[in-house]
């Protein structure tokens, strides 16, 4: 009965670890996803950096908000009809529109508040995929970063 309840133990070990090994294989170093999107097209990843800059002009990808981060170009999509409005007004030079709302998308609010409203860079954690969007006619000469998830950087205290 001992060896049964420590085969158990032992398994279940290991199936954590595997399970937090797959985890680390979906977090890449923006660094490295930057430069070869094109070799990860199709595939999830999370990685960190600090937002560089949000583009005002919005033809390019309708329906999105483009951004840099420090590495990698990214997008994310503007679902919410108030939002989308608030950035139309905003790409034509509406500035007062968007200056204290607040977004209902909370990625979006997130994002928005990092890049316009905090003084020092902040390390965000980016989860998505890159794809080859609609605008580059799959002739493979453009690649963007898909955004599904925007979050701060969690740090853990040690007690």
């Amino acid at each position: 009965m001992t060896r049964l309840v420590l085969v158990f133990a032992v398994a279940a070990v290991c199936c954590v670890g595997l399970a937090i090994a797959q985890d680390d294989e979906d977090t890449i170093k923006a660094e490295e996803l930057g430069p070869n999107l094109k070799d990860h097209v199709g595939m999830g990843h999370t990685f960190r950096d600090v937002v560089a800059h949000i583009y005002r002009d919005q033809k390019q990808f309708p329906g999105y908000l483009k951004f840099d981060s420090e590495n990698v170009r990214c997008r994310i999509l503007v679902g919410e009809e108030d939002d989308r409005r608030a950035l139309d007004a905003w790409s034509r030079g509406e500035v007062d529109v968007v200056k204290d709302m607040e977004f209902k998308d909370k990625k979006l609010q997130l994002l928005w508040i990092i890049y316009h409203s905090e003084i020092q860079p902040q390390i965000i954690s980016i989860t998505g995929k890159a794809v080859e969007p609609e605008a580059s006619g799959g002739f493979g000469f453009m690649y963007i970063f898909d955004v599904s998830g925007l979050d701060r950087v969690k740090y853990s205290r040690e007690k």
